[in-house]
């Protein structure tokens, strides 16, 4: 009867020390996951990321560049036909 309870002790300390040993190698793959994931995502060349995030411009600033655009161009033209009056009109 002694044996039967020793054999019983042993099987129930190797379970435990087997799921113990389960948990903590889970545990730790789940950290080496997250810290690998973590440090390649920098490193990738730009093909092997999520696509690139295009950038999106909000009507007022989009309002505000096309603004800049129109005064660039409306600068443009006054300089050309300023310069082709200093030659016409000498």
């Amino acid at each position: 009867m002694a044996v039967v309870v020793v054999v019983v002790v042993v099987v129930v300390v190797v379970v435990v020390v087997v799921v113990v040993v389960v948990v903590v190698v889970g545990v730790v793959l789940v950290v080496a996951v997250v810290v690998v994931e973590g440090s390649l995502n920098s490193k990738l060349p730009t093909i092997w990321t999520v696509e690139k995030q295009s950038r999106v411009v909000k009507p007022a600033e989009r309002r505000c560049n096309s603004a800049k655009v129109r005064r660039k161009k409306i600068h443009r033209r006054q300089v050309l036909e300023k310069s082709r009056n200093a030659v016409f009109f000498q």
